[in-house]
């Protein structure tokens, strides 16, 4: 199944790793994923299931719920999945509260303090361009992923200006 096959409705999991891949581990990475996804079943059922590599360094999985919905046991493997390639690769894959901000199409992780010294510095601003990796379904992640901060989940992390 392509990725881009795949209808809006699609759910979606994001996982934002703390350095971009390289081409020896963009490779590795794309057939564990596509093997994995080609094998990704509930309940015996498969799932209509695709991903996509973003920047290099962003992984996002996405399962088509109109044919079959994931079951906790599905939504298990495919975290051992991710954390297998976390280990191989030797990345962190699960840290949520980095910030993914996005300046002349390079991203660039950032924590809370480090987000709020970049503001203050006049780096970034409230338009600046970030990536909202809190997005569940396939039709936000291709209409609203990248955002301006001030209409983010990240906006309340930031002084407010007039």
């Amino acid at each position: 199944m392509s990725f881009l096959d795949l209808p809006d409705s699609s759910k979606i999991w994001i996982y934002m790793s703390n350095r971009p891949f390289n081409q020896v581990e963009m490779d590795w990475l794309k057939a564990h994923l596509a093997k994995f996804t080609s094998e990704w079943k509930a309940h015996g059922a498969p799932l209509e299931a695709s991903f996509e590599i973003a920047y290099n360094q962003i992984i996002i999985l996405a399962v088509n719920e109109d044919v079959e919905s994931p079951s906790g046991c599905s939504i298990d493997s495919s975290v051992h999945a991710i954390q297998a390639a976390e280990r191989h690769l030797g990345v962190q894959l699960f840290a949520r509260l980095n910030i993914a901000l996005l300046q002349n199409g390079v991203l660039q992780l950032v924590d809370r303090v480090e987000l709020l010294a970049l503001f203050n510095t006049h780096y970034v601003n409230q338009d600046s361009l970030m990536l909202d990796n809190t997005l569940s379904n396939l039709g936000q992640w291709r209409e609203e992923w990248i955002k301006p901060i001030k209409e983010s989940w990240a906006r309340g992390w930031l002084p407010q200006t007039i």
